[in-house]
């Protein structure tokens, strides 16, 4: 099984090299090569994955007694299936997206090896090899944003992930440098023991004694902020619009959750000190809400994408603050192959909006309901299905308050599509009333069976926020549903019109970038669906 475990590991980036050093034997079949390799590499994980869940976790040394370097456990498993499938699906995508184009092997090599960089990430057995993992994938996804280099909006992209990658990267060195000060190194295979280890060290700070694991947890959360493009660091994601599909695909469903996964292996220091949790709960909360709002006021179809993952990755963050780590990676895996699916669909997408807007829709059939009748029967069909599976099979999701927590923002997810069907279809409400119950009852029987199979890989979390804190985001999204009963303010029309504009940032940036340059100073948006 070891041997199988570096296999998969190592073969995606043994493609990529094959990409790299004969690229003119390859040509247009890079893409077959690299989906080829993933896909080895993922059927090799399947068979590790039947080791893991009927022997335990799978350790791999090098030759020579060294300690071990890679670590198989249940989590491992769920994310590696993840990033091999990811990557298979994404590469196969790109040797028919740039077929004919000079620059497939080089992407094809970039995104093997990032592919192989984030499988080492997710399955080191050592905090330095996770150090240097997380550098190297940083490193993997700025080569592939590097693609589209002749493009301003694809420079400025680039030095703003460069920027936000070097803030959240020197805060996770900082943070393993204070370990190994500290206690001398970390076991990923048993951090818990590290975190009581490092609970009894201090640091010497402007003359004071503090204690280190507060630190290293506030690190940890600055090195997630910066991968997931939480506020402040989130102005580098919506700025790489401009990349290729293929690399919006697999950065989006993949890598950009890797602050998410950091905080869940190493969840017993990140949790030991109640300030990084509640550091964690304030900027994914506030991150969810902006990312949200200018999602929906985005008019183009991967700009609104891109909003929509920031606002994802906030949401699981504060979820991470919650302790609810198997449904953060519950949500992690769904939102990866959900905004994988979007960014390869993207194309066929818009223009099927387009054929539909030359040809008018006939209206609607059917007598519309009333507002508040449509409104009552949106909130109460998802939660009397959930409170229906709660009560019954998924009791158990009720012995984790963080978890507890989460189900009124799937609610109101169910909530408001269920009212949406009922304003667009309302001869069909019947229809959708059932669509709404089997997915709610679908994604129930998702949280247990995520909770039941990740449970011996994780640990409980030591100091999360009190789920009562909750209560103020579910507050403001009550609100906002029921702000749908009564016409537009002026307030609702001024907060709309300024996230209009927030998300036109990358835009104004790219033109005055331009400018700069000397060229032509016409003010035109930067072309941030041209990679569809």
């Amino acid at each position: 099984m070891s041997a199988l475990l570096f296999a998969a590991v190592a073969l995606p980036a043994l493609t990529a090299l094959a990409c790299a050093l004969v690229p003119a034997r390859i040509g247009d079949r890079a893409g077959s090569w690299g989906a080829a390799g993933a896909a080895t590499a993922l059927a090799l994980t399947g068979v590790v994955a039947f080791a893991v869940a009927s022997q335990g976790p799978v350790a791999a040394a090098l030759p020579g007694g060294t300690p071990a370097v890679l670590h198989a456990d249940r989590l491992t498993i769920v994310m590696l299936a993840l990033v091999l499938g990811v990557s298979t699906l994404t590469q196969l995508f790109t040797g028919r997206y740039l077929s004919g184009d000079p620059r497939q092997c080089r992407l094809v090599a970039a995104m093997g090896a990032t592919t192989s960089a984030a499988a080492v990430l997710v399955s080191a057995a050592t905090l330095g090899l996770l150090l240097a993992a997380w550098i190297a994938a940083g490193l993997g996804l700025l080569a592939m944003f590097a693609q589209r280099a002749d493009l301003p909006s694809a420079r400025l992209g680039l030095r703003r992930a460069a920027a936000a990658f070097a803030v959240g990267d020197l805060a996770l060195v900082a943070a393993c440098a204070l370990v190994w000060t500290g206690i001398g190194g970390l076991d990923v295979r048993d951090v818990g023991a590290a975190a009581h280890a490092l609970a009894d060290t201090r640091i010497g700070v402007a003359g004071l004694s503090v204690p280190t694991a507060p630190v290293v947890a506030c690190l940890l959360v600055v090195a997630a902020m910066g991968r997931c493009a939480l506020l402040p660091l989130h102005r580098w994601l919506p700025a790489t619009l401009a990349a290729p599909t293929p690399v919006s695909a697999f950065m989006h469903a993949g890598l950009v959750n890797a602050g998410g996964f950091l905080l869940v292996r190493l969840g017993p220091v990140f949790s030991s000190s109640g300030l990084a949790t509640h550091l964690a709960f304030a900027v994914g909360a506030l991150t969810a809400f902006y990312g949200t709002a200018l999602m929906l006021s985005r008019p183009d179809t991967k700009g609104a994408l891109a909003y929509s993952t920031i606002g994802q990755m906030g949401f699981m963050v504060m979820a991470c603050a919650l302790g609810a780590f198997a449904f953060v990676v519950f949500h992690l895996v769904a939102h990866g192959m959900y905004k994988a699916a979007l960014f390869l669909g993207a194309g066929s997408a818009i223009g099927a909006s387009k054929r539909h807007r030359a040809v008018p829709r006939p209206a609607p059939a059917g007598v519309g309901w009333p507002a508040p009748t449509r409104l009552a029967v949106a909130a109460a069909v998802p939660a009397a299905v959930l409170w229906v599976c709660l009560t019954t099979f998924a009791s158990g999701v009720l012995e984790q308050p963080g978890a507890l927590a989460l189900l009124p923002f799937a609610w109101a997810s169910a909530a408001h599509a269920l009212w949406a069907w009922l304003g667009a279809t309302p001869g069909r409400a019947g229809a959708g009333v059932a669509a709404t119950a089997v997915v709610c009852a679908s994604y129930a029987v998702l949280l247990v069976a995520a909770k039941g199979f990740l449970a011996p890989a994780l640990e409980a979390a030591a100091r999360p926020v009190s789920p009562w804190l909750v209560l103020v985001p579910a507050t403001v999204l009550a609100v906002a549903l029921l702000a749908r009963l009564r016409p537009v303010s002026s307030v609702e029309s001024d907060l709309y019109a300024r996230a209009l504009d927030a998300g036109w940032v990358t835009a104004s940036d790219t033109w005055r970038a331009t400018a700069h340059r000397g060229s032509a100073p016409t003010r035109t948006p930067a072309p941030i669906s041209s990679g569809v």
